[in-house]
């Protein structure tokens, strides 16, 4: 997808530590997160790829890659988890500007 705007930040991860990520913003307000950054193996971004057609791209770096959020709490399988990752969701579009990238 063209168009995707990255930037950096810090983040509270899943496991409460405090870390770098790098977040891409989409002109469609899609967000494209770090599966590593939020725990989630190559192994599991696969298995999303196949079971949920989660949408997965590398940065023009070659060592990034990213997957479009709302495939990931898409799949999520409590709903408990998939308010956890909404919440972070929510958390990085608030950190970059609260109204850029919401309607």
């Amino acid at each position: 997808m063209r168009g995707i705007q990255f930037y950096e930040g810090m983040f509270g991860k899943r496991d409460g530590t405090q870390g770098l990520c790098i977040v891409g913003v989409g002109p469609d307000r899609s967000l494209w997160v770090e599966p590593s950054f939020l725990g989630i193996s190559e192994r599991e971004v696969a298995r999303l790829q196949r079971e949920f057609d989660a949408q997965v791209l590398r940065h023009h770096d070659g060592v990034h890659v990213f997957i479009e959020a709302s495939g990931i709490v898409a799949s999520c399988s409590t709903e408990e988890k998939e308010k956890e990752l909404a919440r972070m969701v929510d958390d990085f579009l608030e950190y970059f500007h609260p109204s850029n990238f919401r309607e």
